[in-house]
């Protein structure tokens, strides 16, 4: 059973996808079949990413999640334990 959506047509092309955003054919195909189906209070930061770009990404949010770990346990008094 297909679930129907409707466009909320809350966004332009330009509101929707940030200037930064990297973009590709089939990147830019995507954007433009989705961005009216979003609320104003959503937008795109990040499109297509080559492999230096991912790379950058991963550790970027490893080294913030392994942050957000150790001052959770911090705040608990309990030791982290870098499993990373």
């Amino acid at each position: 059973m297909a679930i129907q959506l409707t466009s909320l047509n809350q966004h332009t092309r330009l509101t929707f996808v940030k200037p930064t955003v990297k973009e590709i054919k089939i990147t830019t195909q995507i954007l433009d079949a989705i961005f009216n189906y979003y609320t104003k209070e959503c937008y795109c930061l990040a499109g297509y990413l080559n492999n230096s770009d991912q790379f950058w990404k991963v550790n970027y949010h490893l080294d913030l999640m392994k942050y957000h770990m150790c001052m959770s346990n911090l705040r608990i008094g309990k030791p982290f334990y870098n499993f990373f």
